[in-house]
């Protein structure tokens, strides 16, 4: 639900993590005062989902612009236009030092 494009947890919208936290509440039966724990492990999640994503399907293709093109197969939920921002973040010379 969040894009992989925004680069840091602290910069998705706060109507965004309330709309996972509605998601959470109607799937699992969880205490109103653990949103602050549900959401914080949401976070780590997410970051681990793009790390994942960066080293399995970013940078062993660097030098092959036609396989960046387009999210790996059983991804394509990502989103081109995220998945190409995702892409350039994670190429720029700054980011991979």
């Amino acid at each position: 639900m969040v894009p992989i494009n925004i680069e840091s947890w602290p910069e998705v919208d706060r109507d965004e993590k309330d709309k996972l936290w509605i998601d959470v509440q109607d799937t699992f039966k969880v205490a109103p005062e653990s949103k602050k724990m549900v959401l914080a492990s949401t976070g780590t999640k997410w970051r681990q989902f793009k790390t994942n994503l960066t080293n399995k399907h970013v940078l062993p293709y660097l030098g092959k612009r036609k396989k960046l093109r387009k999210p790996p197969k059983g991804y394509e939920f990502v989103g081109l236009l995220p998945w190409r921002e995702f892409v350039k973040q994670r190429s720029t010379e700054q980011w991979l030092v």
